[in-house]
C-alpha cells in the first residue's frame, strides 16, 4: 500500500478534488507537504536513507538476528550489535566504525535490544 502522501498526489493529478486544500483535507495531510511534495521535493526520511550505514533489509536482518541469538540464550550487548552492524556495513564498501551511540538512532534496533537485554537480567 503506497503512503498517504502518494495517494493524495495521484489522486490529485487525477482530478478528483477542486483544490489542493480540499484534497490535503480529504487525505488528512498538511497543504504545504502536499504542495512540496508536487513541486517534487521528498520527504527528511526519504532524503537521508543515501546516509544510512545500512539498507532497510540489512537493519531487518540485523534485528532479526538480535532476536535469534536472544532466543538462544545469548542476548548480544550492545557492543556487539554494533560489531555486526560493522561487518554488514563493510560488505557495502563502508569502513568506518559505527558510533558508540549508533543503536540509539535506530529505534528498531534499540528497542529489540533493550527487550533482549532486559530480558535475560
Amino acid at each position: 500500500m503506497p503512503p498517504v502522501n502518494e495517494v493524495a498526489i495521484q489522486a490529485f493529478h487525477d482530478e478528483k478534488f477542486n483544490s489542493l486544500n480540499q484534497c490535503a483535507d480529504e487525505y488528512g495531510i498538511k497543504r504545504s507537504t502536499l504542495r512540496s511534495r508536487l513541486n517534487g521535493s521528498i520527504s527528511h526520511q526519504d532524503g537521508a536513507k543515501r546516509f544510512q550505514k545500512l539498507s532497510p533489509y540489512q537493519e531487518k536482518w540485523l534485528v532479526e538476528w538480535i532476536i535469534e541469538e536472544e532466543v538462544a540464550a545469548r542476548a548480544p550487548s550492545y557492543a556487539r550489535v554494533r560489531q555486526m552492524a560493522e561487518a554488514i556495513a563493510r560488505e557495502n564498501g563502508d569502513d568506518a566504525p559505527c558510533g558508540n551511540h549508533w543503536t540509539e538512532g535506530h529505534s528498531t534496533v534499540r528497542l529489540t535490544i533493550n527487550c533482549s537485554i532486559l530480558g535475560t537480567q
